[in-house]
């Protein structure tokens, strides 16, 4: 996992977005520039910060507190996506997207408006769930939506793929995709749909290094 830490969050309080006039902030978890298991080709990931659905066997459980974590505001996350070469998307992880529906949007609508990237989107909400207006905006910003509440002991993790009838991009979704990074410092980190056995294998591997 990238993360891109703000060097002071006081420092992005007095950014703000041209269309709303005011302060806009995303909770981050984690960055991802180049990810291969979260949509189609290659793709710049976000992990938001917070959720609260917590689903069994979910394998982000980090992200579910609503802590503070890294602050972003929408035009330097959308500065940090554009200096991406041979990006084809942004997916939007978590934590619950949703959750972070007002400033996602906004983030969605730059990248929409000012590039050929596409947008997937990974969430425990179902389709009629998704009711406020700025849920519905970012939803059809979206190309495609992986939906519904994660459960590791059903097919296809219970979860389910709308694709958006206006794009022309289809991803197939396949939840046995697993990447496997490791890093400057040796740390190890799984991305896509490892199952526990693996999870805790690189546990060990981690923990023999300490």
């Amino acid at each position: 996992r990238v993360c891109h830490k703000e060097k002071n969050c006081r420092e992005q309080q007095g950014q703000t977005h041209p269309a709303t006039k005011r302060c806009l902030m995303i909770n981050v978890s984690h960055i991802e520039e180049g990810s291969y298991v979260n949509g189609v080709g290659k793709r710049f990931v976000i992990w938001v910060q917070g959720c609260n659905f917590h689903c069994p066997g979910c394998g982000n459980p980090d992200t579910w507190s609503f802590e503070t974590k890294n602050l972003f505001s929408v035009q330097n996350l959308f500065s940090i996506i554009l200096k991406e070469s041979n990006i084809t998307g942004v997916t939007f992880s978590g934590g619950e997207p949703f959750l972070q529906a007002n400033d996602l949007f906004l983030l969605a609508k730059e990248i929409k408006e000012k590039t050929d990237l596409t947008i997937h989107i990974f969430t425990g909400f179902e389709l009629d769930e998704l009711k406020t207006e700025e849920q519905k905006k970012l939803l059809n910003l979206a190309d495609t939506l992986v939906y519904g509440r994660f459960d590791c002991s059903k097919p296809n993790n219970n979860q389910k793929v709308w694709h958006n009838p206006k794009s022309q991009e289809f991803w197939e979704f396949n939840n046995t995709d697993v990447e496997i990074d490791v890093d400057d410092n040796g740390d190890i980190n799984i991305s896509g749909f490892p199952t526990l056995d693996l999870i805790s294998d690189m546990e060990d591997i981690q923990n023999e290094r300490i």
